[in-house]
């Protein structure tokens, strides 16, 4: 009498979606063959695996088991549990050709081991696979059929949700501000993505979307890593390496997606620390060896505590001879630098009108080239039409077609970027004259009121290139403060009692006002001119909102009790 391992599959992919359960599968099975004829049944083998590739392990299990002499015959509910792949469904045969497997017994498919019974057997596997093959081929064409329509084919990554209703992607209410405040720190570069993971999950309480099975957690640092280097969120979809525009809401622009990867792609060195010091890490540079400019604590005999910044000397090239300078002493000539780059609030108000009249005019203006933009845009669609009609002629290959297609959807995708650009473009140069104008009047005041964090912040803010010599912080200016502190100096050296402010733009001028004005003005055209064509616009303007907003959350208010101008008496 033969021996017989019972082997139930289910696969939780779509090939197997109208299969009985496994439970179902093996009460069929011991329903008929026990009713039939007394079997010696070995084992009972259940797997929840796919058969249209070869790997199973409880699969090949059985199948070493038998050619080790533990039983004759396989019992399943149809060949296709059996294999869906030519390597499995090959094994197969190959074992009943050798007498290894002595018999096959199936719940609804009568097997004979003869020649005629395994040829048929053969042409079942063959199906099987056939099945299989079709059914990857119609999903694939599915897929691309939805992406084409700007559909996004799968589950919505973190921020959106699929709409069942619609059958869109829209955003997700309680998580869309969240994950976007996520980029905004990230863009503003003060922070790593896990310090950026664990605020998102233990401060503003992010968890992932709640389904049957699994959800409700805090998002992991993989998932982290995911966000920012997912193009949904800047409105375009990737499947396959190949990009899709969208029809759902972007989260950010594709300049703050590019912004983030620059970011991301920085050689960062790992290190543990013990306590967070806001100008150590790299930010100063040591005048003499070049090396970074660390931190550390001291506690004296009494108790008292003391910061000292040095030198880490690790050059081993040059003998490094720089003394360390206390924490107060360093703070002060940051103060110092904050106040000399200060303006006032009169000259903060004129300049705010000068740049609100340019915002106007642009604003009136950017319709003309939005509308060439467009143009652009429409004739790269129909060279995409026109090259799709090519490669139905058959006049390009598969690889010359999506080469040249790619190109084309990249320059597309630059091009309604432009477009988005052009439209924003204005709003974006004003709110960033106009925070930085803010934020030069109060920078001096915030540090001195300011945690840890925030000084740091408002360093990154205003400055760069910051270099420690002979217990000396040399510090320069980025340019857009630079041009302003310039240009309010230049106003108090030609017309010291000339008050922009009280004057206005718009009355009538004596001659050597209007050359004062003309100075000046020109200076704040380049404020405007540089935030335009620099590329870290944004980064800043993101780190200004930053700041702004902190201050606004404090509890006590960061306002000058002494002046209106937001700086100390």
């Amino acid at each position: 009498m033969h021996r017989y391992f019972i082997y139930c599959r289910k696969s939780q992919e779509a090939e197997d979606r109208q299969v009985l359960s496994i439970e179902s599968q093996k009460k069929e099975i011991l329903q008929k063959f026990s009713e039939q004829e007394q079997l010696t049944i070995i084992d009972i083998l259940e797997e929840s695996y796919s058969a249209k590739s070869p790997g199973r392990p409880v699969f090949n299990k059985m199948l070493k088991l038998i050619e080790q002499g533990r039983a004759d015959g396989i019992i399943a509910w149809h060949p296709d549990r059996l294999a869906r792949n030519s390597i499995d469904g090959g094994k197969i045969i190959y074992l009943l050709d050798e007498g290894t497997i002595k018999s096959l017994k199936f719940g609804s498919y009568f097997f004979d081991n003869t020649p005629e019974g395994k040829w048929m057997l053969n042409i079942i596997f063959g199906q099987s696979k056939y099945f299989v093959d079709k059914l990857s081929v119609d999903v694939k064409r599915g897929l691309r059929a939805k992406l084409d329509k700007g559909q996004y084919p799968s589950k919505a990554p973190i921020g959106y949700m699929n709409d069942r209703n619609t059958k869109t992607i829209v955003k997700d209410p309680k998580r869309f501000t969240i994950v976007r405040k996520m980029w905004d720190l990230m863009l503003a570069g003060t922070h790593t993505v896990p310090q950026i993971t664990e605020i998102a999950n233990n401060e503003w309480g992010l968890r992932t979307r709640k389904s049957k099975r699994q959800g409700d957690k805090p998002i992991s640092r993989s998932a982290g890593y995911n966000i920012f280097n997912n193009p949904f969120y800047y409105g375009w979809m990737l499947h396959n390496g190949e990009l899709y525009k969208g029809k759902h809401e972007a989260m950010i622009t594709y300049a703050e997606f590019e912004a983030v990867q620059k970011i991301l792609n920085k050689p960062t060195r790992r290190c543990t620390k013990r306590h967070f010091f806001p100008f150590a890490g790299g930010m100063i540079k040591c005048g003499e060896c070049g090396c970074s400019v660390t931190a550390e604590r001291q506690i004296n005999r009494y108790g008292s505590e003391y910061i000292y910044y040095h030198c880490t000397k690790r050059n081993k090239g040059v003998t490094c001879n720089q003394a360390s300078i206390e924490l107060t002493q360093l703070e002060k000539q940051i103060v110092h630098f904050l106040s000399k780059s200060s303006i006032s609030e009169s000259f903060t108000a004129s300049c705010l009108k000068y740049l609100q009249k340019l915002y106007d005019m642009e604003v009136g203006e950017r319709s003309e080239i939005y509308h060439s933009q467009q143009s652009a845009a429409t004739a790269c669609q129909k060279q995409l039409d026109e090259l799709l009609r090519m490669r139905l002629r058959n006049l390009l290959d598969d690889e010359e077609y999506q080469n040249q297609k790619q190109e084309l959807i990249n320059e597309k995708h630059k091009l309604e970027e432009k477009m988005r650009d052009t439209e924003n473009r204005a709003n974006t140069w004003f709110d960033a004259s106009e925070k930085a104008f803010s934020f030069a009047k109060q920078a001096s005041y915030w540090f001195k009121h300011s945690s840890d964090e925030d000084k740091k912040l408002i360093m990154e803010i205003i400055g760069s290139n910051f270099v420690l010599t002979d217990k000396k912080l040399l510090i320069q200016a980025k340019e857009p403060f630079q041009l302003l502190t310039k240009a309010e100096q230049s106003l108090t050296a030609k017309k010291p009692r000339f008050e922009p402010q009280n004057n206005g733009l718009d009355q009538t001028k004596t001659a050597p006002c209007e050359a004062v004005r003309s100075g000046w003005c020109g200076l704040v055209d380049e404020v405007r001119t540089f935030f335009i064509e620099w590329d870290g616009t944004q980064q800043l303007l993101t780190q200004l909102n930053i700041l702004f907003n902190r201050m606004e959350n404090q509890e006590n208010s960061i306002a000058d009790p002494t002046s209106s101008s937001g700086k100390p008496g």
